[in-house]
């Protein structure tokens, strides 16, 4: 695979992606959330920058 086409196939999914906000996936939503502030805690423990957790 070329970085053309691995460049274009990311764009193809990117571009399908539905951004709109939807209310059936709210739990979902808050279930990834909470995992992302769960090891962003992991990782700001483990290289000692919990000052700026949970957003890097």
């Amino acid at each position: 695979m070329t970085a053309k086409t691995i460049a274009a196939t990311a764009l193809e999914r990117i571009l399908a992606i539905k951004w709109e906000p939807d209310e059936n996936r709210v739990n979902s939503h808050i279930v990834l959330f909470r995992e992302y502030l769960r090891r962003a805690t992991l990782w700001a423990k483990a290289l000692n920058c919990t000052d700026e957790w949970p957003f890097f």
